[in-house]
């Protein structure tokens, strides 16, 4: 189904990729590094997959799938 870890944290780790890349083109553009940016992003991806992670087998346990 569309809920499955299988399906969302690919599109989750896409769209950091993105903001990753969009980051790194910034820094070039500007001549320094943001590194605080750049954790901060990784940081909120992280909490993301693992919310995700906990949930699925949360609602895996609660509805005995």
């Amino acid at each position: 189904g569309p809920f499955t870890a299988e399906t969302l944290i690919p599109a989750i780790d896409a769209i950091e990729a993105i903001l990753l890349d969009d980051l790194a083109l910034q820094e070039a553009y500007i001549g320094a590094q943001r590194a605080a940016r750049r954790a901060q992003i990784k940081s909120a991806y992280t909490a993301i997959r693992n919310y995700v992670e906990r949930r699925i087998t949360y609602l895996q346990t609660a509805l005995g799938n």
